[in-house]
């Protein structure tokens, strides 16, 4: 039983606990968009929920290290296993940062960048959750290449969008304390733009290394 454990590849509790921890980011961002609607109306119970919502991710973060450990064969690579493991982490991290640099300086989310970019993002997040969701379909692998080139279109459109709205800031706002308020908050906008396209890779190598 114990080598018929170690050596199972197929170990489906790896992919249950990324389906976990992708319902967990997914309901991390739709919680920011929510935020950037709502205003400061309901960030409070939003934040609260998204802090738990972290937690939980960190918890499956650490049962995923548990069973790198105690798996000598894994479903794809164990490099693989532990980049999209620690980039899902980062993802959920940077959403929580948000909301709270949201609240915390009080940004005004009707500014023609912030809202848009949350729902992209909350688009972009949800499309990479179903990657992650279908990386035991060995046969359907291919098909999700498609979308993770949608989500590269979706990041990059993002990325053009905050660009021009720094170099308009950098030029017509006189207020400085204003100026480093929102250089910091499009500066986490654009890290979580990463965050999102380094887990878009690693999907996209597991894609191409087993399709």
């Amino acid at each position: 039983m114990l080598l018929e454990r170690i050596f199972f590849t197929g170990n489906q509790k790896f992919f249950v606990i990324f389906g976990d921890l992708a319902l967990q980011i997914r309901k991390m961002s739709s919680l920011l968009y929510t935020s950037t609607v709502d205003g400061d109306s309901h960030i409070w119970l939003h934040l609260k929920e998204m802090a738990e919502l972290e937690q939980l991710t960190s918890k499956h973060v650490r049962l995923l290290y548990e069973e790198l450990g105690r798996n000598l064969i894994t479903p794809f690579d164990r490099e693989d296993i532990h980049f999209l493991t620690t980039d899902i982490h980062n993802i959920a991290r940077n959403v929580l940062h948000i909301t709270k640099h949201i609240k915390n300086y009080q940004i005004e989310c009707n500014d023609g960048v912030t809202g848009h970019i949350a729902r992209q993002y909350d688009e972009a997040i949800r499309m990479l959750a179903q990657i992650i969701n279908k990386l035991n379909d060995v046969k359907g692998l291919v098909k999700l290449a498609a979308i993770c080139t949608n989500i590269r279109r979706i990041l990059s459109d993002c990325d053009s969008l905050l660009d021009h709205k720094i170099e308009i800031l950098l030029k017509e706002e006189t207020n400085e304390l204003q100026l480093i308020k929102m250089m910091e908050h499009y500066e986490s906008l654009h890290k979580l733009l990463e965050k999102i396209g380094d887990t878009t890779n690693v999907c996209d190598s597991i894609i191409i290394k087993y399709s």
